[in-house]
């Protein structure tokens, strides 16, 4: 199957990278450009920081990734399209992760699929989503 040229990808989809599942590995290689939200960037290093072992490594490890990737950080239309999202979802009083949310915003917002693994990103119509 032949993947997009940019793919957000989402937390968990960079964990099971690091955790060397070769569908990932394999899929993550289909594609030109890695965009990381800077969200997901910052629970990469909140975990490889809270490590009571080989934190350095691990550090090391996100860093290492972060910069073979795009890294998209959100802005005032980032927001916008957050603030429209989290209305309908709370409207139908089916919210999801704050952190979550904002790297959906970041996918919606530059029209580009999100590589996920997480079924509350299916309440977001307007998300295109790679399901790994």
């Amino acid at each position: 199957m032949s993947m997009p040229g940019r793919v957000v990808l989402d937390t968990s989809i960079v964990i099971a990278h690091f955790r060397n599942e070769t569908s990932v590995i394999d899929k993550l290689q289909q594609i030109s450009v890695l965009v990381l939200p800077s969200i997901a960037l910052g629970e990469l290093y909140t975990g490889a920081l809270r490590k009571e072992t080989n934190r350095e490594k691990a550090v090391q490890i996100v860093a290492d990734f972060a910069g073979l990737a795009q890294i998209l950080c959100p802005n005032a239309t980032t927001a916008r399209v957050y603030g429209q999202l989290r209305a309908v979802l709370l409207k139908k009083g089916t919210p999801i992760p704050d952190n979550d949310l904002w790297i959906a915003a970041i996918a919606v917002q530059y029209h580009l699929p999100l590589a996920n693994r997480d079924g509350h990103f299916d309440r977001i119509d307007e998300l295109v989503q790679a399901k790994w």
